[in-house]
């Protein structure tokens, strides 16, 4: 009998004691945006902050 684990969000079948990295990337861009959106509080509205770190703006001199 095999010894495997099944990942609960792609099924893939891991080895015993690996982990599934399936949702890696969608958990980068999460905090990506987490991180670079702002919202204002006197309007609501969402905007990009482009001086945060890591925006991947030019940076003017």
């Amino acid at each position: 009998m095999a010894y495997y684990n099944i990942c609960p969000y792609c099924k893939a079948y891991l080895d015993p004691g690996e982990k599934c990295d399936c949702r890696e990337p969608a958990i980068k861009r999460m905090e990506f945006f987490e991180n670079h959106l702002k919202v204002s509080k006197e309007t609501g509205q969402i905007a990009f902050s482009w001086d945060a770190d890591g925006a991947g703006g030019v940076e003017s001199k």
